[in-house]
């Protein structure tokens, strides 16, 4: 295919176009520009991109947590409830721990975002996640 020269053409914003619709014979560009901005766009329902992110996070094999953030956790917590300063835990060890952690978070979130949208808010609040936590009869945090 050969090629050709490209035309310069000017981008129009949408007062300019409007005011070109309304003085003159409006040009073919302005129109397009005009149907363009008048438009309207698909939007989903609140939370529903949200629940579909959750989905798409949970089928992925990667961890979504920093390893060595969750390792230096681990090391912390061991050191403070077992009062043992000097310990190893193995990667395998480290890396279920650290599965089973984000497989539990994803479905509180996920039951909390329900939550939130059975409210219908958008936005998730603590005293969402503390009602999904009440309901499933696990403690919460103080």
């Amino acid at each position: 295919m050969a090629r050709t020269k490209q035309v310069a053409r000017r981008n129009f914003n949408a007062a300019e176009a409007e005011k070109l619709c309304r003085n003159s014979k409006p040009t073919k560009s302005a129109r397009k520009i005009f149907y363009r901005e008048a438009k309207k766009v698909n939007r989903y329902r609140p939370g529903t991109v949200a629940l579909r992110e959750i989905k798409r996070y949970q089928q992925t094999g990667n961890t979504l947590i920093p390893k060595l953030a969750f390792a230096r956790l681990i090391r912390q917590v061991c050191g403070t409830w077992l009062n043992m300063c000097c310990f190893r835990i193995q990667r395998e060890a480290m890396l279920a721990l650290q599965e089973a952690a984000e497989i539990y978070l994803a479905e509180v979130f996920e039951d909390s975002y329900r939550v939130t949208i059975h409210a219908r808010r958008v936005t998730l609040l603590p005293k969402d996640m503390r009602l999904v936590l009440r309901i499933r009869g696990e403690s919460r945090p103080q």
